[in-house]
């Protein structure tokens, strides 16, 4: 693989980790808003939750991951579900 190759396929392999992470951010703040019964803020945030949902959908299908980047897909998913 060419050095642009592997350059670009790091980038695409870390902005699709950082979109878990952002997934799981939003998680967070969705539990937090509900914990203090923010429905309002909740209900935007569950909309900002689905966007990212629905984009990641899309990253997943066309992104490979190498092994750490799988192992960590795997930690934010587990952290997601919690």
């Amino acid at each position: 693989m060419s050095v642009f190759r592997t350059a670009q396929h790091h980038l695409t392999q870390q902005a699709l980790l950082d979109a878990y992470a952002a997934l799981l951010d939003s998680a967070a703040q969705m539990h937090e808003l509900a914990n203090k019964e923010e429905w309002a803020a909740l209900i935007d945030q569950r909309t900002h939750y689905l966007m990212l949902v629905e984009k990641l959908r899309e990253m997943d299908a066309s992104v490979a991951l190498d092994s750490t980047g799988k192992q960590r897909k795997a930690e934010l998913l587990e952290a997601i579900l919690e």
